[in-house]
């Protein structure tokens, strides 16, 4: 009889479940054909350069440029480097300097060349007023100005002026009992060129000023007339 320990467990555990399966490993997915395609194209291309051959190139191209800076700076250092017997150096010496001097090659002088320097003569005939001097028919065109006349500064008419009677046309000036056209009576009547004395006014009526005057000649003569045609005079006049 064989020994139970040996035999395989196929026997459900104490809890009524089967042992669980074992572990799978996890499959790697399958490469991308597509990315195998482009990197295959890139390196069967004639411009592909592997990594090592850039580097390469880098540093040979610094070791030229290192060479033929070394070689310059010592070419130049030793054409221009002067030893003594004991091999000390010695300071550059440096050429003389070259003067040129330029001596003016003397000229002969002809024999009628002047002594003096000329001067300038006027000629007798010429006359310099003729060069200034405007023709007879000679004159300014231009519009004709009217001449002006002067007339003197009109004064305000104030109480206790002096005032004339003008500016008419041939009429007699209407002397009103009190200020205004409508609704008033006319007293007497002024000629042109008549003297008259303010006493009262100004009054605005029927847009109109009118003062008060006074016969100069009359003392009875007293009215309202209109300042429109009352002109006062200085009492000079």
């Amino acid at each position: 009889m064989d020994d139970p320990r040996n035999q395989p467990n196929d026997q459900p555990d104490a809890g009524g479940l089967p042992p669980p399966p074992p572990p799978r490993r996890p499959r790697r997915p399958p490469p991308n054909p597509q990315q195998r395609g482009r990197a295959r194209h890139r390196r069967d291309s004639g411009l592909y350069l592997p990594l090592w051959s850039i580097l390469l190139v880098i540093v040979l191209a610094c070791a030229v440029t290192a060479g033929v800076v070394f070689v310059v700076l010592n070419l130049g250092g030793d054409n221009q480097r002067v030893v003594d017997a004991q091999g000390t150096p010695l300071p550059p010496t440096q050429p003389p300097p070259v003067l040129i001097v330029s001596s003016p090659v003397p000229t002969e002088r002809p024999a009628d060349f002047p002594v003096s320097p000329a001067t300038a003569t006027i000629p007798p005939e010429f006359d310099l007023q003729s060069l200034f001097q405007l023709p007879p028919d000679f004159s300014l065109a231009g519009p004709t100005l009217p001449t002006p006349v002067l007339t003197p500064t009109p004064i305000a008419i104030t109480i206790g002026a002096e005032v004339v009677v003008f500016d008419l046309g041939g009429q007699e000036l209407n002397v009103r009992d009190s200020p205004g056209v409508f609704g008033t009576s006319i007293l007497f009547r002024a000629t042109e060129g008549e003297r008259f004395v303010v006493v009262d006014g100004p009054e605005q009526q029927d847009n109109l000023t009118w003062w008060q005057i006074q016969s100069v000649g009359q003392r009875s003569q007293v009215g309202w007339a209109s300042g429109q045609y009352l002109q006062a005079v200085p009492a000079t006049q």
